[in-house]
């Protein structure tokens, strides 16, 4: 999935500073499910393709060159469930490294470009990393930040989508809402992205460091410009605002 190849300096990576600052966005679960039935790929699929788009559009606008831009992410997914038996708890999690074609203009061949070499991980098994569980990354956040740099080299963003629960939770008496993951950044690291599924909706955060990324406004604009674009792709219309 692009290893071997040099990471290209990208405006979307800089020297780290101090300051994060986190947006959040939402979109309807079902609406990415259509896309997801329509072209016939995995919900990751259609979330990395969105992202792909995203990114194209915030490095046009700065004008990078696209061409030789290998735009390398980090993209840690599940394992749950493979080889756990029944009533066994706790997480498992393996960071798969993509690099996005962000110098791909159409979405549909994107998509394709991106469920080759997540079809091809996922028959292989050729995951980057090894399987960890989920509390140890939350208390060796250094160690992980240096497993992750040597086991593929550098990376440009993180992008992460897991599955959450599709029924309301509650705490004494009060519904959640939305759960919106907010994924750190790692050396160098302008953007990163998490997108949790709850309840129906897909919660998006998006972490930027200030001195990279001074302003989320437009690179969210681009993200929403994105699910349109790959929405209508797959012959849905625009999808609708989500309503808490």
């Amino acid at each position: 999935a692009g290893i071997g190849k040099k990471r290209m300096p990208s405006v979307l990576n800089g020297s780290n500073g101090p300051h994060r600052t986190v947006a959040f966005y939402d979109t309807e679960l079902d609406y990415i499910k259509s896309i997801r039935r329509a072209l016939g790929c995995s919900v990751n699929d259609v979330v990395l393709t969105i992202v792909t788009g995203a990114f194209r559009d915030t490095l046009l606008k700065s004008d990078q060159e696209l061409e030789n831009l290998p735009f390398r992410v980090a993209a840690p997914v599940s394992t749950w469930g493979r080889d756990q038996g029944h009533g066994a708890i706790g997480n498992q999690v393996t960071s798969w490294t993509i690099d996005l074609p962000v110098h791909i203009a159409n979405p549909v061949d994107q998509l394709a470009q991106i469920h080759e070499i997540t079809s091809e991980l996922k028959d292989s098994n050729h995951a980057l990393g090894v399987n960890m569980i989920a509390s140890f990354i939350e208390y060796t956040p250094g160690l992980m930040s240096l497993a992750a740099r040597n086991a593929s080299g550098p990376i440009n963003s993180i992008v992460t989508n897991m599955p959450g629960p599709q029924f309301p939770l509650y705490h004494l008496g009060a519904q959640m809402q939305r759960s919106y993951p907010v994924v750190p950044l790692l050396e160098s690291m302008g953007i990163s992205i998490g997108v949790m599924s709850y309840n129906g909706i897909l919660c998006w955060g998006i972490t930027s460091d200030l001195d990279i990324v001074a302003d989320l406004g437009p690179f969210i604009k681009s993200l929403e410009k994105s699910i349109v674009r790959v929405g209508k792709a797959a012959g849905l219309a625009k999808p609708s605002k989500v309503k808490i």
